[in-house]
């Protein structure tokens, strides 16, 4: 199934999704007419998970390419309803495309750890049950969108739809200004004095760490050394000392997204460093240094020598432990890192250089 975001047609994917979801459904019911003997908590788990992957493929489009898969977009579906050029969103009904889903529907404790729930809920409330006026990721949204939560649903779909939120309120991007960062702090505060499990808890957990790490600046005697693609030596402070705004990439060589992003958004990063003056720096965290500097080697089109890097320990590099981006999973790549002129954390998790809110960061930058 493919979705095109900006030539929008949903009815013609709603057919897609829905052929897929029968033709799964058929091999299921193929399935246990040929084994008698399956219980009846198989049959009712399968069919929930496929009615869960349906309702994820409707909201939450399957319009990203990795590798050669399609894969569902992290874009809110009413957003992609807002930058589609078809005439057809305009009469677009939101009801009959859901299939008029229901709230009994979705407050089921037992599916919480399910991968296709996990990854529905919270666009299914936002964008389906919620409808709020409220400019999206707002302080005002969030609020609205947890009394709903809290209103509707089950105790412990609660918590973990709560976490959830919280989640995806961050890798949008809020708590990340002055205006929403104690806020969120606070919200997570109160969130942990209902939390036991500690999946939970270290979930928001690694959100405070990083939070707390924005707008700090990298201490100018930061001792640690990396090395470049000559295996010499530099100080990481040197690497930092200009008063540009420095983006850094931690990747590695093994990372197919990171890889993906360095090729498919080199345009994009040229016009960036010209419009703005802005320094890309690339930290490799890999093990193998002969297999960093061969794929360094080979992709020298767009990463431009002089600005390659290795972190030589990552367990004990100061500066990643500075950033807070290690979190209690490991250090997930890619990973951008926005400083500014004066190297103040601007973000610790930025959206990549190829998304369009990552030169509306830089502006914002700016503009202060």
């Amino acid at each position: 199934m493919k979705f095109s975001k900006l030539n929008a047609d949903f009815i013609a994917y709603k057919k897609q999704c829905e052929s897929f979801y029968n033709s799964r459904l058929k091999f299921l019911n193929d399935y246990i007419e040929k084994h008698k003997s399956v219980s009846n908590e198989f049959k009712t788990a399968i069919k929930e998970e496929l009615e869960l992957e349906y309702l994820l493929n409707l909201i939450r489009p399957r319009s990203e390419v990795q590798d050669i898969y399609t894969i569902n977009t992290s874009e809110d579906l009413t957003t992609i309803i807002k930058n589609s050029n078809r005439d057809e969103v305009d009469f677009f009904d939101l009801d009959n495309y859901l299939n008029k889903i229901k709230l009994q529907d979705l407050n089921k404790p037992h599916l919480v750890n399910n991968m296709y729930y996990k990854m529905s809920i919270v666009p299914l409330i936002r964008q389906y049950f919620v409808k709020g006026e409220e400019k999206p990721f707002s302080k005002e949204s969030f609020k609205q969108e947890l009394k709903f939560i809290k209103n509707n649903f089950n105790d412990t779909v609660v918590k973990f739809v709560t976490g959830r939120l919280i989640v995806d309120y961050y890798n949008k991007g809020f708590g990340k200004d002055k205006n929403s960062n104690e806020f969120m702090k606070t919200s997570i505060k109160e969130y942990k004095k209902t939390i036991t499990d500690p999946t939970y808890t270290k979930a928001v957990e690694d959100i405070i760490n990083e939070l707390n790490a924005l707008n700090e600046i990298v201490p100018k005697n930061l001792k640690e050394s990396v090395i470049n693609l000559s295996k010499d030596t530099i100080n990481l402070s040197s690497i930092l000392n200009n008063k540009q705004i420095k983006v850094i990439d931690f990747w590695a060589s093994w990372c197919q997204p990171c890889v993906k992003e360095i090729v498919v958004g080199n345009e994009v990063r040229e016009k960036l460093v010209q419009k703005y003056n802005l320094k890309f720096i690339y930290f490799s965290v890999d093990k193998d240094s002969e297999q960093w500097i061969k794929q360094s080697i080979y992709f020298e089109n767009f990463l431009p020598n002089g600005k390659q890097f290795k972190i030589l320990n990552l367990n004990k590099s100061k500066f990643i432990k500075f950033l807070n981006i290690k979190n209690s999973y490991g250090l997930t790549i890619p990973r951008y890192v926005i400083l500014d002129t004066e190297n103040k954390v601007i973000d610790n998790n930025a959206p990549k250089p190829s998304n369009e809110k990552f030169e509306q960061i830089i502006q914002e930058l700016l503009e202060k």
